[in-house]
């Protein structure tokens, strides 16, 4: 999380940021404990295109950073490649992994991926 926007830890006891962060939390330590010879782990949220209640910043520290929940989760990261938000309309459009080669050097591996 990028520590400029000076945010507290119950600023994100807001759903869905708490889930978020979790999850969030999780990719960072096993990008950083290697698991599974991973270099870069990402979360990829996917969630029904017509779910307005779910995209709604409930947090109200975190409305000025914007109305989409998933975007502004994106905009906290320091490495924002590592949050990836679709709808299930668009989940096939994932990003290729150009963007943790640039970090790492190598590609991610489709083998880890569940999907």
């Amino acid at each position: 999380m990028r520590v400029d926007l000076n945010l507290r830890l119950d600023d994100f006891f807001w759903e869905p940021f708490y889930q978020l962060l979790r999850q969030q939390m999780l990719a960072f330590q096993m990008e950083k404990a290697r698991e599974a010879a991973t270099q870069c782990v990402r979360v990829l949220h996917i969630s029904p295109a017509g779910n307005r209640r779910l995209h709604a910043v409930t947090s109200p520290a975190l409305k000025q950073l914007g109305e989409d929940a998933f975007a502004v989760f994106a905009k906290m990261l320091v490495h924002d490649d590592r949050f990836i938000a679709r709808t299930i309309l668009s989940r096939h459009s994932v990003p290729s992994s150009r963007r943790c080669r640039k970090t790492h050097g190598r590609p991610i591996s489709r083998a880890a991926m569940p999907f």
